[in-house]
């Protein structure tokens, strides 16, 4: 079953159009697909991930002054001088200097999606600022560059620039136009000139379907109130009707008009049209597919179509390089592609891309799931040839960095199923220094239980109970084994558990930062403010309508305010309009005090992704803040125990 989660790695060929699923919280400069992308694994369980996306639904992709490139719309083939000064004002996470290693990458839109190679060049400091040159491939309509060191990447919004490819002879090539509307540099002010000239060039081209995909995205934010869904309805039909050279780019677009129309049935008519035709093209799984997986989150009757679809696709082009998009969800799905058909994927990644660490991890982390020994010996064997690529100098990306944690926790529980200990608990520190902030509390879990079966009792509970307060939801049960083992049973574990978190310091941490100054209403009129916060828990969900993991994850949200009741007060600030928004909970129920129209106030708490969860403590303080865990309802849950437990100890 194909279910939306969490990103686990960030492909090397991003799918552009999976802004689609957020509807028309995204509009242009969506530059940020090589840094995070929407990946949903096939899995059986019902966790979404996170719509990656919505890192950027709050601000539109505005290059500072700070970052310039020359020329100002390059052309195929041509140098590019990247010149980048540093800024005081920025933020300290995003400032860098003249001491840094600092490196510019260029990435690339072709027909919706983008481009898989991504060439990076270090910069020098020529005295006053850092320069970098790169070439700019040929093929592309829109291209854009972004700054990163070793370490971190740096924000879209103050250290990036986009712009709109040329020719060698000098002109836009067809679809440049609206592919600039929708990702980024060209101006909107003029678009339906543009949209007009671009589909008059198109009409020169073979496959010119995915530009209405591509125009139908960026219609939905800029045009939203008059991109009505009977007006996609029939955009999609007239679409239909005038194109009738049935491409893989027409059918794309039609599966996924048709989709945002409401017409789902239809829309899945076509994705079958496109697979069944044209396996091999690369818009099958990189555009068409990968949309079809959001679509399913809300329409889980058409799960079991879109495996048998993703399986055939796969077995029939297993050369097919936009498949390398889908090799994150077969790679967690046990025995749904054929081990041969996803080694023959793997293996032509690895010999078209031999320095990155992507299929080597994938594939390790499919065959770790097998019980032959050849295939765990083969896993061992790759996951250490992705854990010494991804120590290799290179621009940091924030989902890749995420890999490499995973790489060595899966080289930890790999190294412990064959009764290494020793090497197994260093893997599991190495994925906690790696690991992004909380990230690290499962793998500080893990190093826990391993400590465990070697028979340090109190070192394995002091780390389970350190990892416990950090976020772990596994440490509780590693907690309770010892707890069982000492006393011959779990009577009196909770109270246990409390004392344990006392011994060890029983708060969440310290407070992120008190909560921003703000007046608002709810959809009941009620009035909120930054005061209402004081003298009880509080927990805030940050979401719209149209993010699907939003969908997914509110009957757990739900379950959450039916489980502790009048003690925690549960508020959702949504940035949608009230209307909208009323008729959408009708049908939906949510638990939570609503609040519309909260972009504003998303801002002010800093939220940079949907849904996003905080935890404030009586004072007013945000003590616990979501990531991009699968299982970040869980963990909400887990942090509220533990702030109730610390209030209760203090009190």
């Amino acid at each position: 079953m194909i279910v939306l989660r969490k990103t686990r790695i960030c492909s090397r060929s991003v799918i552009s159009a999976c802004v689609a699923v957020a509807g028309s919280a995204f509009r242009g400069g969506m530059a940020i697909y090589p840094f995070v992308s929407y990946h949903p694994p096939m899995r059986t369980d019902s966790r979404a991930m996170i719509v990656a996306l919505g890192l950027f639904a709050l601000s539109e992709l505005h290059a500072s002054a700070q970052v310039t490139i020359d020329p100002a719309s390059p052309r195929w083939g041509e140098s590019i001088t990247v010149t980048a000064e540093p800024n005081p004002a920025d933020t300290e996470n995003q400032r860098f200097t003249r001491s840094d290693r600092l490196y510019v990458v260029l990435g690339m839109f072709h027909k919706g999606v983008s481009t898989p190679f991504r060439p990076w060049a270090p910069m020098t400091w020529d005295g006053r600022r850092f320069v970098g040159h790169l070439t700019l491939p040929h093929g592309c309509e829109v291209g854009y560059v972004w700054l990163a060191t070793a370490e971190r990447a740096f924000a879209f919004k103050t250290n990036s620039r986009s712009f709109v490819c040329k020719t060698p002879e000098g002109t836009f090539p067809p679809g440049a136009l609206i592919s600039g509307l929708t990702w980024g540099g060209r101006d909107a002010s003029n678009w339906k000139a543009d949209v007009a000239e671009d589909l008059t060039a198109l009409r020169t081209t073979a496959d010119r379907g995915w530009a209405y995909l591509v125009l139908w995205l960026f219609r939905l934010e800029h045009d939203g109130t008059a991109f009505t869904r009977e007006e996609r309805l029939r955009e999609t039909e007239r679409v239909e009707h005038e194109e009738t050279n049935r491409t893989p780019g027409v059918l794309a677009a039609l599966f996924y008009g048709y989709d945002i129309a409401g017409e789902t049935a239809k829309a899945f008519d076509r994705l079958k049209e496109l697979c069944d035709r044209f396996p091999e093209s690369e818009l099958t799984p990189s555009l068409a597919l990968y949309l079809a997986s959001a679509t399913v989150v809300n329409h889980p009757e058409f799960v079991p179509e879109l495996n048998r679809l993703v399986v055939q696709v796969a077995t029939r082009a297993p050369a097919n390089k936009g498949f390398r998009n889908l090799f994150t969800m077969i790679s967690t799905t046990p025995r749904l592609v054929p081990a041969s058909t996803m080694r023959d994927i793997a293996t032509r990644w690895m010999r078209d891309d031999p320095a990155i660490m992507h299929p080597y991890y994938l594939l390790a982390a499919a065959l770790a799931n097998s019980s032959a020994p050849s295939d765990q010996a083969e896993s061992a064997t790759l996951v250490s040839k992705a854990i010494d690529l991804s120590l290799q100098p290179r621009p940091f990306e924030s989902t890749e960095h995420r890999l490499y944690q995973r790489a060595f926790s899966l080289r930890s529980r790999l190294r412990a199923a064959r009764g290494d200990l020793a090497g197994a608990i260093a893997d599991a520190r190495m994925a906690q220094l790696v690991a992004a902030d909380k990230v690290g509390a499962e793998d500080l879990s893990a190093e826990a239980e391993l400590w465990r079966r070697l028979g340090y009792g109190g070192k394995a509970e002091d780390l389970a109970t350190d990892a416990y307060r950090s976020g772990s939801i596994n440490a509780e049960a590693t907690l309770k084994d010892l707890y069982v083992a000492r006393t011959g049973g779990d009577a009196g574990f909770r109270e246990y558990l409390i004392s344990r978190l006392r011994e060890r310091g029983a708060s969440l941490g310290p407070a992120l930062r008190p909560t921003p100054p703000f007046s608002t209403a709810t959809l009941d009129g009620i009035t909120i403010d930054a005061s209402s916060f004081q003298n009880r828990i509080t927990v805030l969900d940050f979401w719209f309508f149209n993010c699907p993991p939003c969908r997914v994850e509110r009957p757990k949200l739900n379950e959450l305010v039916a489980e502790f009741g009048d003690k925690v007060r549960f508020v959702g600030f949504s940035t949608d309009r009230p209307d909208p928004l009323k008729a959408y909970l009708a049908s939906n129920p949510f638990k939570f005090e609503v609040v519309p129209e909260s972009a504003a106030i998303a801002r002010a708490f800093g939220v940079r992704a949907f849904p996003t969860y905080m935890v404030v403590d009586r004072a007013g303080k945000i003590v616990w803040l979501s990531g991009s865990d699968d299982d970040r309802v869980e963990r909400l849950r887990a942090a509220i125990y533990r702030m109730l437990a610390s209030q209760v100890e203090r009190n």
